[in-house]
Formats: C-alpha cells, sequence, structure tokens
C-alpha cells in the first residue's frame, strides 16, 4: 500500500506483475535499520531498493500468521548511495 491508496497490490500475482512479471529488471533491495515488535507482529525498517530506479525508504510492516498483511512504505527517488543520502546522524 502506498497512501493514499496510490498502489495497492494483493497477492503474489499482483506483486508478480509489478514486478515485471516474466523478465523483471535486475533488482536489489538492501535493509539498512530494521527494528521489530514480535509480541505485536509489527516492524520498520529503512532500505534502499534498485530495479529500474534507485529508491530509499521506509517500511512498516504488519505480519500475521507469518506472513505480511500489510506493508506501508514511503520512499524518494534518488542516485545518491545509502551514506551520502541519511548524511552524518548524531544517533
Amino acid at each position: 500500500m502506498e497512501p493514499p491508496g496510490r498502489q495497492i497490490y494483493h497477492g503474489r500475482e499482483e506483486l508478480y506483475r509489478f514486478f515485471g512479471g516474466e523478465a523483471p529488471p535486475p533488482m536489489e533491495m538492501r535493509w539498512h535499520h530494521v527494528v521489530f515488535d514480535e509480541r505485536q507482529q509489527i516492524g520498520a525498517g529503512e532500505y534502499t531498493f534498485r530495479g529500474r530506479n534507485r529508491y530509499h525508504g521506509l517500511v512498516i510492516v504488519q505480519v500475521e500468521d507469518g506472513r505480511i498483511a500489510r506493508w506501508r512504505e514511503y520512499q524518494y527517488p534518488s542516485d545518491l548511495d545509502w551514506d551520502a543520502f541519511v548524511g552524518e546522524s548524531r544517533f
């Protein structure tokens, strides 16, 4: 789901088509920071995704019965690598 309902995909077949079907572009996803609350089965993570373009983003995920039930992401297209994109951190 991309708020406000811009992109909503249900099930493997819709995701398969979205990512290119039989001839997908070369893709890569790298996770930078991930947190997960096992009791509530909710987590969040920062990532870089490369497919047709490069995106840096944050995803919030809810798991039900061992599968992702909800995935909401916020991302920004950028040609910068992750370190240059986020810059110095005080954390």
